[in-house]
């Protein structure tokens, strides 16, 4: 049985929220995590709806290069985090490409990024 359940996303909110973490700790970075399509809000949605509270953030985290391309396509040209990183050549170079940071958990990854072909580091 389905129920009648409605999530509400406050612009106010995000900015609220954003702006007190900055009052607190004012020399932190502070990202918005969106991973898993915005916990099932839609990313998408929620960009278009709340980007200008989102802009107040240093950039957003995400999981997943295809998202990351997503974000590039609307425009966001605020810093991009891959929260698990990248797992293959094709991953890594579309990293690359759209300009977003990749993390690194293990040694496969750090080999995948330590191999020397890309024209510019990438950021880590």
């Amino acid at each position: 049985m389905s129920r009648p359940v409605k999530a509400l996303v406050s612009r106010r909110a995000i900015a609220h929220n954003i702006d007190a973490v900055r009052r607190i700790a004012p020399r932190a970075k502070v990202w918005a995590v969106l991973k898993a399509d915005a916990y099932g809000h839609g990313l998408i949605r929620l960009l278009t709806d709340s980007s200008r509270a989102l802009v107040r953030a240093d950039g957003i985290a995400i999981l997943e290069t295809d998202t990351a391309a997503a974000l590039r396509e609307l425009g966001w040209g605020l810093p991009v985090l891959l929260l698990e990183g990248c797992f293959d050549s094709a991953d890594l170079d579309l990293a690359a490409r759209l300009g977003v940071t990749v993390t690194v958990h293990h040694d496969q990854q750090s080999a995948l990024v330590g191999a020397p072909r890309f024209d510019r580091p990438i950021p880590l």
